[in-house]
């Protein structure tokens, strides 16, 4: 996965709307102590918590961060802009698709391909490509009874 931008709003030190934009390749993040290195870096944390399974060891890391609005906030929004670029990431993308569509009561042709690079039933890999890059939304309301809310931007 590849991580185009960080965008942060009311989380640890960060309370206005700052961006980072990132270039493929490796990043390197200076600046003097309390800048917000580790605040970044825990921007990056919470999304992974956050996607991690319910059941998941890592989504309990979650308990961590309500607290994490800057000067007390009882809300903050994180968002990351991400391509998956790895083949296992995109595979993965594809299977769930296909194994979706294969699951679905829509009538399926007589015969599905073998392989994902073939059409199945009118579903083509390469139109899969849209949900290969995206903005991941996190949001955080201490006051609501469901606080972690995850989802794409709205319109």
């Amino acid at each position: 996965m590849f991580v185009r931008s960080i965008w942060l709003q009311d989380f640890l030190s960060f309370n206005a709307s700052p961006a980072l934009w990132l270039d493929p390749g490796l990043t390197v993040i200076t600046g003097p102590n309390g800048a917000g290195k580790s605040n970044l870096a825990r921007s990056l944390d919470v999304a992974r918590a956050v996607l991690a399974p319910h059941d998941h060891p890592e989504s309990e890391r979650l308990d961590l961060y309500r607290e994490a609005g800057f000067e007390g906030a009882a809300e903050f929004t994180i968002k990351l802009d991400m391509v998956l670029d790895q083949p296992w990431e995109q595979d993965l993308v594809r299977t769930h698709v296909l194994a979706a569509y294969l699951t679905s009561d829509h009538p399926r042709p007589p015969q599905v391909a073998n392989s994902m690079e073939e059409t199945v039933g009118g579903l083509v890999a390469g139109s899969l490509t849209p949900l290969l890059s995206g903005t991941l939304v996190i949001r955080y309301r201490a006051t609501v009874a469901r606080p972690w809310a995850r989802g794409l931007p709205k319109s």
